[in-house]
Order: structure tokens, then sequence, then C-alpha cells
């Protein structure tokens, strides 16, 4: 909770802050789909994240008089060093199946959206 809630929360309430002050600012969170299915093997995580999509949604609407836009990504399993192993292993395929695409997201893809 401390990384994916609080530790975010922090952030911005202190960015949305300074934003607000200097006349407006983009902040986006960044969620997971976890959030929306639940995480059986880690609920902490998932609602954690959850957590994170009320406390953006929130914000949106208190800071956008001050031109603060507050947004969150949710892009599922990212190719990246940490998930190399899971997307490796046994439960790869199901996990790409999982995506329209067929295939999980690059880290460019997230920065993009």
């Amino acid at each position: 909770l401390d990384v994916n809630l609080v530790g975010p929360a922090n952030v911005m309430f202190c960015a949305g802050r300074r934003m607000a002050a200097s006349g407006g600012g983009v902040i986006v969170g960044v969620s997971s789909r976890g959030a929306f299915r639940g995480e059986p093997d880690t609920p902490a995580y998932g609602a954690s994240k959850a957590g994170l999509n009320s406390l953006s949604q929130s914000l949106a609407q208190a800071l956008a008089p001050a031109g603060v836009v507050v947004g969150v990504v949710a892009p599922g399993f990212v190719e990246t060093d940490m998930a190399a192993a899971v997307l490796a292993g046994p439960r790869g395929d199901a996990i790409r199946g999982d995506s329209p695409f067929g295939r999980v997201a690059t880290v460019d893809e997230v920065a993009e959206a």
C-alpha cells in the first residue's frame, strides 16, 4: 500500500498544489488492470491500484478549476525486466492471450499513452 497508494498520493498532493499555484499542469498515475478485475494472489496490490484510481478521479475534480489535469493509465502487463520471468514462464501465453493484440504492451506504448 505504501508504494502503490501512499507514495503516489503524497506526490500527487505536493505536485497538484504546486501546479495549481502556477497555473496548471498534468499528473498521470500508473495503475493496473488488477484494480478492475481483482488480484486473488495479491489482493493488497489490486486494492491499492483501485484506491489510486479513486484518488485520481477525486483529484481530477478538485484540481480541474486550477488547470491541473489528472489521469491514470492501466496498461496491464508490460514488457519489462520485472515481468520477463512471468512472461517467459507457463503463464506467458495466457497473459498475452488476454490482450486483443495477442501480446503485452511495451514501455514506449505506456509512455505515449
